[in-house]
């Protein structure tokens, strides 16, 4: 029999007693205070989310609707299962989706309507998460474009640097805060996780974070 505290399965997030992962969340969280206090009432967009312990956090902050984009629909069935434990009655939906094919779930296709069960998205959401997510993505200039359509008001990226050059994208070079500056304001820049991290970044760590503000029009 398997130790009651002994995580017994593989996931993204490590979470005590339940499963062993690559990340904690208390280290995910750092550096998104800013993301965190505009939560009251807002509608979250968490792509990438994995077990979706980063929006959960958010809706704990107030956020009244959280939609959720991963691959590994058994990552979504863990986010489901916290969210009916913590937040029973939160406004939510968890799409599992290969974000190589963002096109498809932002824009639908090209040709025949949807299908009645194909999953959609809202046209606009108060905060769009995309947190460690575009590196590892064939076309990231094209996700993060179509990522910033989606958001109304705060967009959160974390990359390993802040000119993106990875072999995961075929190293597609792209500086976000360029490519998003004629419409947003970069409001925080800062190291991926803040300096109360015990050790010091190292390759491969997730080590930029770039919070963006979408430019309100001008009026009168």
């Amino acid at each position: 029999m398997v130790s009651a505290n002994k995580p017994v399965r593989a996931g993204w997030f490590k979470i005590p007693a339940f499963q062993r992962g690559k990340v904690e969340l208390a280290r995910q969280m750092r550096g998104l205070d800013a993301v965190r206090h505009v939560c009251t009432g807002a509608s979250v967009l968490d792509l990438g989310c994995a077990e979706g312990l980063v929006s959960l956090e958010l809706a704990k902050a107030g956020a009244t609707l959280i939609h959720g984009v991963e691959l590994l629909g058994e990552r979504l069935v863990v986010a489901e299962d916290f969210f009916k434990k913590e937040l029973p009655s939160l406004q939510r939906k968890f799409i599992t989706w290969d974000l190589t094919r963002f096109d498809d779930l932002v824009l639908g296709a090209d040709s025949a309507p949807a299908a009645s069960d194909q999953p959609t998205l809202l046209s606009r959401y108060d905060v769009v998460l995309c947190l460690a997510i575009a590196q590892k993505l064939s076309n990231p200039r094209r996700f993060l474009r179509l990522a910033s359509l989606l958001c109304a008001d705060l967009m959160a990226v974390r990359l390993p640097y802040p000119v993106l050059d990875d072999p995961r994208s075929f190293n597609i070079r792209l500086d976000v805060a360029q490519m998003l500056a004629s419409e947003f304001d970069l409001i925080q820049e800062t190291d991926g996780y803040p300096t109360d991290l015990k050790r010091p970044y190292a390759p491969g760590d997730d080590a930029w974070l770039g919070i963006f503000r979408r430019r309100r029009p001008r009026t009168g």
